[in-house]
């Protein structure tokens, strides 16, 4: 019943047919793949991001209808992939980015990949040398594409922005730590990093991540693709971001913006000071079990706890219950407690965006 990083050692170069048909995989990873079967990681409701270095077939339906696939990296070396390999209906679809590194582009067919027609449209990022031939291939010229630059380091995909700065696509590399560079040096100029991608860290083995000097835009999506990231620290002169005990914060520490997905303690305070907390900031964390709120708390995003599954126990300091902007803040659970001040529970109670909780609010 738990979901689990798949990692594939370098002496497993092939996936059988229906190999993890369905399985609680939320992220795969591998080195050189000679072929992946039919279906082999098809409907996997958790999968969101696919790593390989190289790989030369893939069949047909092998990861189709994965709802959460966000991120592929397909590497190089790439000859056929197969009829709905990576399908998805256009309404449900979230694979915004596919990576594809041969300077050849491989077969594909009418339904390889997503419709080019939903909310969330897949943008294909191929090599710079081969653009003009991405653009004339049969298939592959139907979706937006992406010159993709030498990764800097070997390891950061990258693009410029503002004539002078960096935006980072994706990190390529194998380590456990991501240390952000505070500027990337090109044919002799600094260029400062200042912005990271939807799909920076796809890389399934990452656990830090260390923001650079002059970051100042982190998507917010990049945020929901970290599953393993138990740490997150900040350069000392940053002055956008923060992290206290490993969490993401404003430079202010007054907006909680990420609780790392992988940290795996059972129960967290957040801190004195802090007046909101932020779009998905603890979704898809696991372990926590219990979480106490400061008096200062003012507001919580609505999407904060998706998929919190185990989160049990939420404890409020603070006499005046903080806004939710949605009525369904806290995933409801029957053996849930809210606990508020005892002067306070007839308000929380009374509260129409705790309304829905009233019979899991007690005084203490």
């Amino acid at each position: 019943g738990q979901t689990w990083n798949l990692n594939l050692p370098t002496t497993i170069t092939n996936i059988g047919t229906y190999a993890f048909y369905q399985r609680s995989i939320i992220g795969v990873s591998g080195n050189i793949m000679f072929s992946i079967g039919t279906y082999a990681f098809a409907q996997c409701p958790g999968l969101a991001a696919v790593d390989f270095v190289e790989t030369r077939t893939i069949g047909g339906y092998a990861f189709y209808l994965n709802t959460a696939l966000a991120y592929v990296s397909v590497g190089i070396g790439g000859t056929n992939y197969g009829n709905y390999a990576f399908y998805q209906e256009a309404s449900t679809n979230v694979l915004a980015e596919f990576r594809v590194m041969n300077t050849t582009p491989p077969t594909i067919y009418a339904y390889t990949l997503p419709p080019n027609t939903g909310t969330i449209k897949p943008t294909i990022y191929v090599p710079d040398t081969a653009y003009s031939a991405y653009n004339a291939a049969t298939y592959w010229k139907n979706y937006t594409r992406v010159r993709v630059n030498t990764p800097y380091l070997g390891v950061w995909n990258y693009s410029i922005i503002n004539t002078n700065e960096i935006h980072i696509i994706s990190y390529v590399g194998n380590k456990q730590t991501a240390d952000i560079p505070d500027y990337f040096t090109l044919d002799g100029d600094n260029y400062n990093v200042t912005s990271l991608g939807a799909s920076a860290f796809p890389a399934v083995q990452t656990r830090y991540i260390d923001i650079p000097r002059y970051m100042v835009i982190i998507n917010v999506n990049v945020l929901g693709n970290t599953k393993r990231v138990n740490t997150f620290t900040v350069d000392a002169n940053n002055t956008t971001f923060s992290a206290t005990s490993g969490v993401l914060f404003n430079y202010g520490g007054t907006v909680l913006i990420k609780y790392p997905d992988g940290k795996t303690d059972s129960s967290y305070t957040i801190p004195t000071g802090t007046t909101a907390i932020a779009s998905t900031a603890f979704a898809y964390n696991t372990s926590l079990t219990t979480l106490s709120f400061p008096s200062s708390l003012v507001v919580i995003s609505h999407d904060a706890f998706t998929a919190c599954t185990n989160m049990r126990t939420y404890n409020f300091a603070g006499t005046t219950p903080p806004i939710l902007p949605g009525f369904i803040v806290f995933p409801y659970y029957s053996n849930m407690y809210i606990n508020v001040p005892s002067a306070a529970e007839a308000t929380y109670e009374a509260h129409y965006a705790y309304y829905y909780y009233r019979a899991r609010i007690f005084g203490v």
